[in-house]
């Protein structure tokens, strides 16, 4: 209520409401304050998309649009650029393997052997890195993670995504990856 809305403030009240707010509506808030206003607090964008699972994705997307009248996806593109907006594009659409699929040894190589490739040489191919990572189970990332120092010469995958990626870029890269590597591990 008011009262106790009064005798709250800043990050405490931030705590409070996503306590008792349903979760998709709560990060919904989060990220159009993310994007309100002047500058764009990319790192909380980062938080909730890379760390979401596609049902959660879907309910903050279905939340985002009955709250502010405008796609997730469209608020994302007017407020990001770049690559890191090709990124958050896929993310925010939601389209991840299920996590109850199968791991496939066969497509778990093919995967290594592509990130190599788009790492390989100069410059780096950003668009397999958004794709496989935007796109492939957490569960499949992290066999991934796993099996990429077997093929590649003891190199990891962490590595590599921070060798090739700097900035928010790099952030992004790994907060998908490590948090891949973290589920396949619990």
């Amino acid at each position: 209520n008011s009262r106790d809305k009064s005798e709250l403030s800043g990050k405490y009240e931030d705590l409070m409401c996503g306590l008792v707010q349903p979760k998709a509506y709560y990060l919904a808030k989060r990220l159009h304050k993310a994007m309100a206003g002047a500058g764009t607090d990319e790192m909380t964008l980062l938080a909730i998309l890379c760390t979401a699972d596609n049902a959660l994705i879907h309910e903050i997307a279905d939340e985002y649009s009955r709250k502010y009248r405008r796609t997730l996806e469209t608020a994302i593109q007017k407020d990001t650029s770049g690559k890191l907006e090709r990124l958050l594009t896929i993310l925010v659409q939601g389209r991840r393997d299920p996590e109850t699929t199968p791991i496939d040894a066969q497509q778990v190589d093919d995967d290594v052997e592509a990130f190599y490739k788009a790492a390989k040489g100069f410059g780096t191919d950003e668009a397999t890195f958004f794709r496989l990572l935007g796109s492939r189970s957490r569960k499949h990332l992290a066999a991934v993670a796993a099996r990429y120092p077997q093929l590649k010469k003891g190199k990891e995958l962490d590595d590599v995504i921070k060798s090739e990626f700097s900035g928010k870029l790099e952030d992004a890269c790994r907060f998908l990856l490590l948090g891949s590597i973290r589920m396949g591990q619990g």
